[in-house]
C-alpha cells in the first residue's frame, strides 16, 4: 500500500494475544507469571502474576476484544480465544486497514496491559519483556505500517528504564506505556519515578498512560461504583484516570525537570484536554 499524501493513522489499536505463544516468549524463570485464562463455564478468570482477575463488569473477556460487541443485540458470552481474528492475525489486521483506508496503526497489547503491575518487580520485568517481544513479532508482519509499543515494570524505576531502552533500541518500539493509576509506593507523578522519566527523555519516544478494563480494578476509580455496568466503568477507568495522570504530570514539575520528555494519555479521548488544561492554568495563576 503506497503512502498517501495525508495518511490516516490509528494511534491506539490493540492486538489479542495467543497466550501460548506469549508464554513461549517469556524467559523461563518468569513463565509461571504469564497471562492465561481459566475456564469458568461460560466465563473465564484472567490469571497474571499470581493473581486472578474477574471479567470486567457486564462483559465477557472475549467481548472486550470484539469491536462493537456490546452494541450487538444478540450478545453472547465468548471466551478470549474466540475474539475477532483481526486481533490475533496481523495479515487480517492489514487487510482490514486496507478496507478502511488506514495507512498505519500503533499497536498495544490487550492482556499484556497488566504485566507491569506484577509483583515482585523482577517478575514484572520478565513478563513485560515477553509481552514486548510478542507485540514486536506481531508488527514485524509489516513494520512500515504496524508500529509496536512496549510496557514496563514502572513500580521499579531502574528496571522500567532498562526495559524501555531495550524495547526502543532492540525491538523498535515507538512508545512506552504503563497504566494510569497507582504504581508501586508512589503516584505516577512523584519524583520517585524521575530516573525512569530521565531515561524516557533521552530515548525521544513518548511515555503514554494506557489503562485496561481490569488493570486498576482494585486500586483505581469506578470499580466500586459501577458493579455490572461496563459502559460507565470503562469510561471512568480510562478517561478520569488519564485526567488525573495529566494533572499530576503537569503540576508536579515532571516536564520542568525533563523538558525533552514527551507524554501522551491514551484510550481516553481528547475532548477533556482543552478544559482540563484551562483549569490547570487557572489554578496556576491563582495558586502558583
Amino acid at each position: 500500500m503506497p503512502t498517501p499524501d495525508y495518511p490516516i493513522v490509528d494511534a491506539d489499536s490493540h492486538l489479542s494475544e495467543d497466550l501460548d505463544r506469549l508464554a513461549e516468549l517469556i524467559d523461563r524463570p518468569w513463565r509461571h507469571y504469564a497471562p492465561r485464562m481459566l475456564d469458568q463455564g461460560t466465563s473465564e478468570l484472567f490469571y497474571i502474576g499470581g493473581r486472578y482477575m474477574p471479567q470486567p463488569p457486564g462483559m465477557s473477556w472475549g467481548e472486550t476484544i470484539v469491536p462493537g460487541a456490546y452494541r450487538d443485540p444478540d450478545r453472547r458470552p465468548m471466551k478470549f480465544a474466540e475474539g475477532d481474528p483481526v486481533g490475533f492475525d496481523p495479515k487480517a489486521r492489514l487487510a482490514l486497514m486496507d478496507e478502511q483506508g488506514v495507512y498505519g496503526s500503533v499497536i498495544f497489547p490487550s492482556q499484556g496491559l497488566f504485566s507491569g503491575s506484577i509483583q515482585p518487580g523482577a517478575a514484572a520485568a520478565g513478563v513485560c519483556r515477553g509481552v514486548n517481544r510478542y507485540v514486536a513479532e506481531f508488527c514485524a508482519a509489516d513494520s512500515s505500517r504496524l508500529w509496536n509499543t512496549a510496557t514496563v515494570p514502572l513500580a521499579d524505576p531502574a528496571l522500567a528504564a532498562a526495559e524501555a531502552v531495550h524495547a526502543v533500541e532492540t525491538l523498535g518500539a515507538v512508545a512506552i506505556f504503563a497504566p494510569s493509576g497507582v504504581h508501586g509506593p508512589q503516584p505516577l507523578y512523584h519524583p520517585f519515578y524521575d530516573p525512569f522519566f530521565e531515561a524516557m527523555a533521552s530515548l525521544g519516544v513518548p511515555f503514554c498512560t494506557h489503562t485496561g478494563a481490569a488493570v486498576i480494578a482494585d486500586r483505581g476509580l469506578a470499580a466500586e461504583r459501577f458493579a455490572g455496568r461496563f459502559a460507565p466503568y470503562h469510561m471512568t477507568t480510562h478517561v478520569c484516570e488519564a485526567m488525573i495522570s495529566a494533572a499530576g504530570i503537569l503540576s508536579y514539575g515532571i516536564l520542568d525537570r525533563h523538558p525533552e520528555l514527551k507524554v501522551g494519555f491514551f484510550e481516553a479521548g481528547a475532548g477533556w484536554a482543552p478544559f482540563w488544561i484551562s483549569k490547570l492554568h487557572e489554578k496556576w495563576e491563582g495558586m502558583g
